[in-house]
Parts: C-alpha cells; structure tokens; sequence
C-alpha cells in the first residue's frame, strides 16, 4: 500500500449515535463494523491521516501479525467499507 494520505469527504461527518460510531453522508449512516474501524474513523475525521500512520496506529491497537499482515487486513477492509466517504 502506497503512503496515501485518508481524509473524510468534505460533505461527510463524523457521527455518534447509540453508542457506535459512523459516518454521515447524503442522510444515510455507515457504522464501523468492531471498536478498531471506529477509532480509524476518529482519527480520520480528527485530521487527514497518511496510510502509514493508520497501519502504526491499528499496530498499536494489536492488529498485528506476520510482517504486519493484521494492520494491513484490517486497514483494507476499512478502506473498502468506507471508501465512498474518504478522499485520498
């Protein structure tokens, strides 16, 4: 994965609603699926984050594995769920 930097669409919002946590757009919310996406979408909304910087955080967060394969998974699939709200 190249060192893109993640940012919310600017018509896209951070939500918090019955305790989980998810993104606004057009109306419609797309909730993070577990706590690991829920923190990527804080980070994210917070301030653009390079993809480098979210496979270190989700590391941190123990989404690890051989060479680092966890933080990868995890990050691509939060990229696929989310990625009509994020801007490269």
């Amino acid at each position: 994965m190249d060192d893109t930097i993640l940012t919310l669409r600017p018509d896209v919002e951070l939500v918090e609603q019955g305790g989980r946590t998810g993104l606004k757009l057009n109306g419609e919310i797309g909730f993070a699926r577990d706590e690991m996406h829920a923190a990527l979408l804080r980070a994210i909304a917070e301030q653009g984050r390079s993809t480098d910087w979210l496979m270190a955080f989700l590391a941190d967060r123990g989404a690890s594995g051989p060479g680092g394969s966890g933080a990868a998974l995890v990050l691509a699939a939060f990229i696929l769920d989310f990625g009509e709200y994020l801007e490269p």
